[in-house]
């Protein structure tokens, strides 16, 4: 099995398994409910597998994770639970170095950046997280990157900016596109002409790409911003 989804029936889940599958890869998804999972994907098989795993259990994770070359990370949390951001992904990165996975794309998020220093925000910037989520998400990348090379996995982190699209249910504005459906008018946190970078869930799968390529070894570890 060359691939693995984890967190897939989240926005980026989705369309990481249109790609997978217009490539023909075999490909694992990994969520919480089979259920759940196999509504989601049954249009993919047979190049799909499912793999029922509660991440809090490092069993179910190590299931999740055998056999497999390649794991992207895309496990989302409630909004009331980031602290379990850092424990899932501990997890998960225990469970790929055991199943000697060569490489681990979390896609993470802007958060860890906390306030900009500057006018563009580039992967250089400092990560000084002012919110507790991004102080969790740190954390997590933290984590990620202390992996690097760990029983000869690489690991990369990709940090979109927000997510708009199909199954981007919780979209900064997916209020906008619907009110515009409709003819109606969005309601919007904060002042409007503020610049604000999206990028485009389909768009985001479509960049990972350069990660499931074998023939090369991982592209460069550390973090990478994705092209919006």
């Amino acid at each position: 099995m060359k691939y693995a989804i984890f967190g897939a029936t989240g926005s980026v889940g989705k369309a990481l398994a249109v790609e997978l599958a217009k490539k023909g890869s075999n490909f694992r998804v990994v969520g919480r409910s089979e259920e759940s999972l196999r509504r989601h994907f049954r249009a993919y098989e047979p190049l799909v597998e499912y793999s029922e795993a509660d991440l809090a259990d490092p069993l179910a994770a190590a299931r999740a994770a055998a056999g497999v070359d390649t794991i992207f990370y895309t496990v989302g949390v409630p909004y009331t639970q980031f602290q379990l951001h850092p424990k899932f992904i501990r997890i998960a990165l225990e469970a790929a170095t055991a199943a000697r996975v060569s490489r681990f794309l979390h896609v993470s998020t802007v958060y860890p950046y906390g306030i900009p220093q500057t006018d563009f925000v580039s992967e250089s910037h400092p990560r000084n997280p002012v919110a507790f989520k991004g102080k969790m998400r740190k954390e997590q990348e933290d984590l990620v990157l202390a992996a690097d090379t760990r029983a000869g996995m690489r690991t990369t982190i990709l940090r979109p900016p927000d997510f708009y699209g199909p199954d981007a249910e919780l979209s900064y504005v997916r209020a906008i596109f619907v009110a515009a459906v409709k003819g109606g008018t969005a309601k919007v946190i904060g002042p409007v002409d503020t610049p604000h970078e999206f990028i485009f869930v389909p768009d985001l799968a479509k960049f990972s790409s350069p990660f499931q390529k074998k023939r090369k070894p991982m592209v460069t570890p550390g973090t990478w911003p994705a092209p919006h």
